[in-house]
């Protein structure tokens, strides 16, 4: 589901990436076409303003023409008067076309066209003067007046229309800039959008493709430590069916021997073969310890339960420990339960209360007391082994049941570290709890609690917690 949710975060991402870039291109051309048009728009303002100053030109150009005429009578500034007459019909009406519909503007038009119509009038009746054979002077001096008069209300008409039109032109051209300015800003920031949005496609898919190596790598290192696992696993189960088959033949004979020695006054070779015994137990004892441990370890054992007789069985295992130490001793064995039967597995059962017993026996001094408790109820059955010998420092009750793990007080006395760790785990198995109470010099309790029925699950393959490094890792 997660990785179907990226691969849509992904396609999603693509296709707005996508739609920002088609939005982008969409709203540059929409700017280059404004942008045209506003240039246009200002261009045509300044061939108005242009065509004013013309009209000023022209006027000026005809006034000359005329003068020029009417002082020596030559044709050729009559044509430049007429010739400067249609440029300025010709400038009026490129303004009338480009003229915007205001009060104002159509008012100065107006008053131009007017303003023109009379001046034009005027100039012809000069003229007209100018090739009559009397004219008095005085007439076209008046006629003259009138014509610098015009004159003058024409410029001041053209200077307001012109004034208008720069204004006008100003405003556009401060329009075009702050909407140049506008679009640039959109196209950047869109741009700048697109690109931290594909660089966050590309940063999710790096990240996805070193989640995916980191995974492969991780399943690579499972399948390798499985198959370490099941190789070590095969390796133990060898070594030790190859180290028992000869044990219990020296077992076997040294009992036999024992047997046949056996008198009133026990000889040295008596001993020794107890001494035998005793040893090949122990070896015995390791390798089953070994096993155990690393077939939990690898996730293959497997729990059996069976209803037994707690009593009996507690009562057997006393029995046989008792007098497989050397010297004999003496185990308590106490039973406080209203229920004389519970579902454990048998096997397991016997080493985890071997391995207690054992190092309650190993750990103390052989005239002190080793006691057995048994405490069942409907729900749940305890097991308590007590003892009174060395003790065990606070400090190292976290790390006792971890493999190989042994006391600093522990002396000379010998073993592996390993009967508390099969004990963590047979007791785990069986999804119990297993305590200690210790104190240097007082004693030790071991408390071991196991529900009374197993669910149906327990008899199915287990898979224990692991803390730390695995027997097999230690080995």
């Amino acid at each position: 589901m997660k990785h179907g949710s990226e691969r849509r975060v992904i396609a999603g991402g693509f296709l707005l990436a996508l739609l920002l870039m088609g939005g982008l291109r969409l709203v540059s051309y929409r700017n280059a076409i404004a942008l045209i048009h506003d240039t246009q728009h200002v261009e045509k303002t300044e061939d108005d303003l242009k065509a004013l100053a013309a009209i000023s030109a022209g006027l000026a150009n005809a006034e000359s023409g005329c003068l020029a005429y009417l002082l020596f009578g030559n044709e050729a500034d009559r044509h430049r008067h007429d010739h400067a007459k249609a440029q300025v019909d010709l400038n009026l009406q490129k303004v009338t076309q480009s003229l915007q519909p205001d009060e104002d503007a159509l008012a100065d038009l107006a008053s131009l066209q007017q303003l023109l119509r009379e001046r034009r009038g005027l100039a012809d009746k000069l003229l007209a003067m100018a090739t009559a054979p009397a004219s008095p002077l005085s007439q076209q001096a008046s006629v003259m007046a009138q014509i610098n008069a015009n004159r003058r209300e024409i410029e001041q008409v053209l200077d307001r229309m012109s004034a208008r039109k720069l204004a006008t032109l100003n405003r556009e051209d401060a329009q075009l800039v702050e909407q140049t300015r506008v679009h640039l800003a959109i196209e950047y920031l869109g741009t700048l959008a697109v690109f931290a949005l594909l660089i966050g496609l590309f940063w999710v898919l790096d990240r996805q493709l070193v989640r995916r190596q980191r995974v492969e790598a991780e399943r690579q290192e499972l399948a390798q430590a499985k198959e370490m696992g099941d190789l070590k696993l095969r390796f133990f189960s060898m070594v030790s069916h190859e180290f028992r088959t000869p044990l219990s033949v020296i077992l076997g004979s040294a009992q036999l021997l024992a047997e046949k020695l056996e008198g009133p006054d026990p000889t040295t070779a008596a001993r020794h073969l107890d001494r035998i015994q005793t040893s090949a137990r122990s070896l015995n004892q390791l390798l089953s310890d070994i096993l155990t441990l690393t077939r939990a370890e690898a996730g293959k054992l497997e729990l059996h339960p069976t209803a037994i007789d707690l009593e009996e069985f507690c009562l057997n295992l006393v029995e046989d420990l008792s007098v497989a130490t050397d010297p004999p001793r003496q185990i308590h064995f106490q039973s406080v339960s209203n229920s004389a039967k519970a579902e454990v597995d048998e096997k397991l059962l016997q080493g985890l209360l071997s391995n207690l017993l054992s190092n309650a026996l190993k750990y103390s001094e052989p005239d002190t007391p080793v006691s057995l408790t048994l405490l069942s109820s409907s729900k749940c059955v305890t097991f308590e082994v007590s003892d009174r010998g060395i003790g065990i420092a606070p400090e190292e009750l976290a790390s006792l049941c971890e493999p190989f793990y042994r006391g600093h007080n522990r002396g000379w006395t010998q073993g592996a570290g390993l009967g508390l760790a099969v004990c963590k785990k047979c007791v785990e198995l069986h999804h119990g709890a297993i305590a200690i109470q210790s104190e240097v010099g007082v004693g030790t309790t071991v408390t071991v609690t196991l529900p009374s029925s197993q669910p149906e699950e327990s008899s199915a393959e287990n898979q224990p917690r692991r803390v730390g490094p695995s027997l097999t890792d230690r080995l």
